[in-house]
């Protein structure tokens, strides 16, 4: 699972999430990457009382994101989307 953070990015931005995700080359074949239905949002002020914000990431810029790193058979549910890292 690859915890999204968008302290300095918009969460729809699909290429600025992307960068977080490692490349699917990268990776053995068939590793599961998935990402979840939330990014980090942190706080610069009192974040030890209220903690890291969370805001909500589209199904549609999750995997895209994945798609951009290389990453196929790119499915998802409410709570996350996940590709794999090569077909074989």
């Amino acid at each position: 699972m690859v915890r999204l953070d968008a302290t300095e990015v918009d969460p729809e931005d699909f290429a600025a999430l992307a960068a977080q995700l490692p490349l699917a080359s990268t990776l053995p074949p068939r590793t599961v990457v998935a990402v979840p239905a939330v990014a980090v949002r942190r706080r610069r002020f009192l974040r030890g009382v209220l903690g890291d914000r969370k805001v909500a990431v589209s199904r549609a810029t999750r995997c895209t994101a994945l798609m951009l790193r290389g990453y196929v058979d790119v499915a998802a549910d409410g709570g996350a989307a996940w590709g794999f890292s090569s077909p074989c």
